[in-house]
């Protein structure tokens, strides 16, 4: 037990000799600073109405664009946890502006309770597999953010869906934080970087009236630590502790259909005055006992508070969804980076946000990616009424359409231009583009099936796809496909756009299941087995629908794909053309599972100039009869004298390309998959020591 004492040294000097220490989960945790006191304040009088006029006096002194909504008003007068005389002398006077690279907006610092804010859309783990409920994202109806002055609105489909998704983002977040000793940090000294907050407003499908409340963009780590902190669930199991946190923070009786706007931000806030009553039972003339400074060390969070966003040449009103993708991306700039596969689709997301915001893609579309819309509300081509197909061919036809449009002629230039800029690319190639949308597709099966090293080298988006404007036809089963690229009555478009959706969704169903990996490129240590063929992911499926048998292999794996399967226990079958189904079986009538020496072997009978296992029959000297070493040595010996000579022409072209003035003829996707030649081939040269 801590003596009072030691609390009065601890909250003098952060080095005293005499350390005070809290528990947390297993660890006595040293507290070097405390955190400042929880306080419960009294409302003023007119509350709201006092919160009110003070954005009023902020807009005539110019520090805000406009009054925001009244009902988001109320909402935000009822959910600071810092004297709220303070917070309105400083809504007069010390709101600041910030730019970022997508708006300009406003800015407040004040301090939240951990139970006063909802966590948001929580970027860490959302493409690696860690998504242990996979919540549905909510919608958002951007007539009424439109309404609202750019501020976001979330549709949900009831109180128990907003419930689920919160506690998908605090079991995310806790997994990591966990890792990195988040709960001791904040123990040891609070929460001392503000977290990020606008305020949001909830709709919800099933009648319950809207609700305004505070929602954290940054800093959902620190969000949920503290919570767990409070609760002291911080050796919980994330999904178990995020459930009980949920049930605490958002009841599921909290609404009801007599709840006016701001009951939700109320009722939490109600939640913090019963905690801060908790902590005043731990406190004495001496000070906070051990119990006390646990509470106060989790209880409350310093916030910057993004009131309203503005475009930076006009003035108008800018949706703040784009705007705080901005501030965190800002944030997160040397700063705790997420994991590479959030990143890309953090990234990816900001450049689709803005593709919306422009007119290039709908609001179904940008739902379809971003996962806020289901697939069989998207397009009657997903999923057809009269189309009875299980869920598994609804998520493939989902993927196939994420990379049909974004892969395609026009739109892919535009992502391009979206992903340089926000992602600081002064050059994008195929294979890096596909790295970025691969989270997208494959987050409806991420916690099964991982996000393997063969997305980076271009995924099952062939070169062909950017040329081309693919309208997928989402077969019930995709051997019909096959019969279309075979048919002689076929047209040459209806022959390669059936060539591009089988390599879209039977390769897809080949990299997610693990069977398709680096080893054909030369990657992760090289294939234990000799491989007949080499080359780009991309390029091997290529190659496989260039044969019979190629086509009906991507045909048979799409069919066969199960996204709830783990990956490890799948089993996409191998080829047998003389069954009716295209499907080996043994004698137990099982499918056999195809292999990737199976697979190599295809591609190289559709690209003989990728085998490995070509022979000159003039040559005396067959690579049979050198040994593996031999050969080894005699074909790294060419490498720097092919690299120089590489060099020599590309210079030759840029002297004549300067000397002539002329063009070379080369198109920008020619020099992007030049480009993707290279760095797959400085990938390889890197594991050559």
């Amino acid at each position: 037990m801590v003596t009072s004492s030691s609390v009065e040294v601890a909250s003098a000097t952060a080095d005293s000799d005499d350390g005070v220490f809290v528990r947390v989960g297993r660890d006595d945790v040293e507290v070097k600073r405390l955190a400042p006191e929880p306080v419960e304040h009294a409302a003023l009088g007119r509350h709201e109405a006092l919160f009110l006029r003070s954005f009023t006096r902020a807009e005539e002194a110019d520090l805000i664009s406009s009054v925001p909504p009244e009902d988001m008003v109320r909402a935000f007068a009822r959910s600071v946890a810092e004297d709220p005389k303070t917070v309105v002398g400083r809504l007069e006077t010390g709101i600041t502006m910030l730019s970022t690279d997508i708006a300009d907006v406003s800015v407040i610092r004040t301090v939240f309770s951990c139970f006063g804010v909802l966590p948001g859309d929580q970027p860490r783990g959302a493409a690696t597999g860690g998504r242990p409920t996979q919540a549905p994202d909510p919608a958002e109806d951007s007539d009424i953010v439109e309404e609202n002055l750019g501020l976001r609105a979330l549709v949900f489909e009831d109180l128990d869906h907003l419930r689920r998704w919160c506690s998908d983002a605090i079991a995310r977040s806790l997994v990591r934080a966990k890792k990195r000793g988040r709960p001791q940090e904040i123990a040891a000294t609070g929460t001392r970087r503000p977290i990020s907050v606008s305020m949001v407003l909830l709709q919800f499908e099933d009648g319950n009236p809207d609700q305004w409340v505070p929602m954290a963009s940054d800093g959902i780590s620190r969000l949920s630590v503290c919570l767990a902190g409070v609760l002291d669930l911080v050796d919980k199991d994330p999904t178990v502790a995020a459930k009980s946190i949920v049930d605490t923070l958002l009841p599921a009786n909290a609404l009801t259909s007599a709840s006016r706007s701001n009951d939700l931000a109320r009722r939490m806030q109600r939640q913090h005055h019963k905690q801060v009553e908790v902590y005043e039972d731990h406190v004495t003339e001496d000070g906070p006992d051990e119990e006390g400074i646990r509470l106060r060390q989790f209880l409350t969070l310093p916030a910057d508070v993004y009131l309203l966003a503005t475009d930076s040449e006009t003035g108008e009103p800018h949706t703040m969804e784009s705007a705080m993708q901005g501030v965190v991306s800002d944030t997160h700039t040397g700063v705790d980076g997420w994991a590479p596969e959030d990143q890309a689709r953090h990234t990816v997301i900001r450049a689709l946000t803005q593709m919306l915001e422009n007119g290039d893609v709908t609001e179904a579309f940008y739902g379809l990616c971003t996962g806020r819309v289901d697939p069989d509300v998207v397009d009657d081509e997903i999923h057809p009424p009269e189309d009875e197909v299980d869920e598994s061919k609804v998520l493939l036809r989902r993927a196939v359409s994420i990379m049909a449009v974004l892969g395609s002629q026009g739109m892919f230039g535009i992502l391009k231009k979206g992903l340089r800029e926000f992602g600081g690319h002064p050059r994008l190639t195929l294979d890096k583009v596909v790295e970025y949308i691969a989270p997208l597709v494959c987050e409806p099966w991420g916690t099964r099936k991982p996000i393997t090293k063969a997305w980076n080298y271009g995924g099952p988006v062939l070169a062909d796809l950017r040329y081309t404007t693919l309208v997928p036809k989402h077969p019930a089963n995709y051997l019909d496909l096959v019969e279309v690229a075979l048919d002689e009555d076929s047209s040459d478009d209806e022959v390669d756009a059936a060539r591009l959706e089988l390599a879209l969704a039977g390769g897809t169903a080949l990299l997610a299941d693990g069977v398709l990996t680096t080893a054909v490129v030369g990657g992760s240590g090289g294939s234990k087995t000799k491989l007949d063929f080499r080359g780009a992911v991309n390029t091997t499926i290529d190659a496989l629908t260039e044969t019979d048998e190629g086509l009906t292999l991507l045909a048979i794996a799409a069919n066969a794909f199960k996204p709830a399967q783990k990956a490890e226990k799948s089993r996409l079958p191998a080829v047998d053309m003389e069954r009716e189904d295209r499907v080996q079986r043994d004698k137990a009538k099982q499918p056999v599972r195809v292999t990737e020496k199976q697979i190599a072997s295809l591609a190289a009978e559709g690209d003989p100039t990728r085998a490995t296992n070509k022979h000159d029959e003039d040559d005396d000297s067959s690579d049979e009869e050198r040994t593996d070493e031999e050969l080894l040595q005699e074909l790294a010996a060419e490498l720097p004298d092919a690299a120089a000579a590489l060099l020599k022409d590309v210079e030759q072209v840029k002297h004549l390309r300067d000397q002539t003035g002329a063009t070379t003829g080369l198109s920008e996707e020619d020099l992007d998959a030049l480009h993707d030649v290279l760095t797959g081939t400085i990938k390889l040269i890197g594991k050559l020591q």
